[in-house]
């Protein structure tokens, strides 16, 4: 279960906030201050989140039916955040909505941390 959770952590997590990193190290190499609007301001962080938890529900499906009733609360909370996350970028993309990127990046940074939290439940159900 531990080398699960750590695979997923490396090669699910970190490896997915890459590009947030290198564009800060970008900013910053170039003498930009890096404000958090500006790495996660149009919602790519929501688009990371989906994934995230969109593979963790695949893991939970298909498993033996012990402790069903949690699966079933914690599968369908992730699958609300997913879809919550997808509504919600595709309404912060659109430029032309004025959004203000503080709050779009605020709400992204909140729903990657609860998509996190029940990713982590998928997972550890998945593997009881």
């Amino acid at each position: 279960m531990a080398e699960k959770l750590t695979r997923w952590f490396i090669f699910g997590v970190i490896v997915s906030l890459l590009p947030f990193a290198l564009a800060y190290l970008n900013l910053w190499a170039s003498k930009k201050p890096a404000k958090i609007e500006d790495l996660f301001s149009r919602g790519e962080l929501l688009l990371v989140s989906t994934a995230i938890g969109a593979a963790a529900i695949g893991e939970l499906l298909g498993v033996k039916d012990t402790h069903a009733l949690d699966k079933i609360i914690v599968g369908g909370c992730s699958f609300i955040a997913v879809l919550t996350q997808m509504a919600w970028y595709a309404y912060a993309s659109d430029a032309s909505r004025g959004l203000d990127g503080r709050y779009v990046a605020k709400f992204s940074i909140v729903f990657f941390a609860i998509t996190l939290i029940c990713s982590l439940a998928c997972l550890f159900l998945a593997g009881l």
